[in-house]
């Protein structure tokens, strides 16, 4: 039974977010995202939920061999990490500046809202698989967003900071605050994935 709700839940997801991600790309962006094209690929919005529909695509093909390896496990670990970030960010942060409608408005309900709450609910309860062990690999795709978003935005200038994390030149106490808040936010996860019903192996 959990099985075939998280065959469909994981099918939504990136019928979705493949639907949100292609429209941007013809029609735009909006809310706190602005520009066309290649240039929607800047916002970690857009790049979290693109790994999401590849982790969920790779789920669903390891559901229908029903053999789920433990690098299938940690992959869409990540990719959960990643748009669970991606939605308390837009719902509790940049909210305050942009409005919480415009975040959940068009195509940023599924990409701020909706697909990554039906990832995370799945993750949680319904793909209990394999232990997880550690949390590295669910930081990895912010680890490398933030360093080129330092390099574009505090180096080169060549990116506006679009999130505020540089706001009066304090752009480390922006990384301290994402690190911390990111590290419990995985272990959180963690937490609630190793909770009852998972394989000990």
């Amino acid at each position: 039974m959990k099985k075939t709700a998280s065959l469909i839940t994981n099918l939504l997801v990136a019928i979705l977010n493949s639907y949100a991600l292609v429209n941007i790309y013809i029609n735009g962006l909006g809310g706190n995202m602005t520009g066309t094209k290649t240039m929607m690929f800047r916002f970690f919005t857009i790049d979290s939920n693109i790994l999401l529909v590849i982790a969920s695509i790779v789920t669903v093909i390891c559901i229908l061999k029903q053999n789920m390896p433990e690098w299938c496990v940690i992959f869409k670990f990540a990719s959960v990490h990643a748009v669970t970030v991606t939605l308390l960010v837009a719902c509790c942060f940049l909210s305050l500046s942009y409005g919480f409608m415009p975040m959940i408005k068009g195509n940023n309900f599924f990409l701020h809202l909706f697909c990554p709450l039906i990832a995370l609910l799945s993750f949680i309860f319904l793909e209990k698989e394999k232990r997880l062990k550690g949390i590295f690999w669910a930081l990895v795709p912010s680890i490398i967003y933030g360093i080129i978003y330092y390099i574009l935005v505090v180096e080169k200038e060549i990116w506006p900071d679009f999130y505020g994390f540089n706001r009066g030149g304090k752009w480390y106490i922006a990384v301290i605050a994402m690190t911390v808040f990111e590290t419990v936010l995985a272990l959180a996860i963690r937490k609630i994935y190793n909770s009852k019903g998972v394989k000990n192996d």
